[in-house]
């Protein structure tokens, strides 16, 4: 069981281990035995020959990319090593791009073809980039952290302010209001 830094499925250097996950081991027979794993992160179980799956609940936070594993038949003896990838619970920044003419418009103006910059805001990395649609409503799919979403034109102009946005295990609504003035 490991940390999916990347996402991909597979063990990349550098991706860790994952202390805290709790493992559970069942039969079609009824046999089932839970350990929860230690700081090296393994588990292991001493079963019967039978026919098996393994299931893992990460601790909160994280979410494993196929919780439950079909190991199938194994026989009286034989070693099966299963891994699992763990990667960092989704969160979803939604929200809506306008336009108002100074402090006090009421009046909503749609901003068209409005791109929205999500930037990690520690490591000013950019994380994703979408246009808002019609609407002007966007939508992305971030891990736990401080982002920093900015709205730009098409052809690159900036448009400010831009937003910070905390995440924090729940999904977050933000509206992106531009003043011209």
């Amino acid at each position: 069981m490991f940390t999916d830094a990347d996402g991909d499925g597979a063990f990349d250097d550098g991706e860790t281990g994952v202390p805290g996950a709790v493992v559970t081991i069942s039969s079609e027979s009824g046999f089932m035995d839970t350990v929860t794993t230690g700081l090296d992160d393994n588990s292991a179980f001493q079963v019967a020959a039978g026919t098996y799956a393994v299931t893992v609940q990460p601790a909160a936070g994280a979410v494993a990319n196929a919780p439950t594993r079909e190991i199938g038949e194994i026989d009286e003896g034989r070693t099966v090593s299963v891994d699992f990838s763990i990667v960092a619970a989704l969160s979803t920044i939604t929200g809506v791009v306008y336009e108002v003419d100074g402090p006090t418009d009421p009046d909503r103006s749609p901003l068209p073809g409005v791109v929205v910059v999500v930037v990690d805001a520690q490591t000013s990395q950019v994380v994703q980039v979408g246009q808002a649609n019609d609407a002007d409503e966007f939508s992305f799919e971030v891990v736990d952290g401080l982002y920093e979403l900015f709205a730009e034109r098409e052809d690159g102009t900036d448009l400010f302010p831009s937003t910070r946005v905390s995440v924090a295990g729940a999904d977050v609504v933000v509206e992106l209001v531009i003043d011209p003035s």
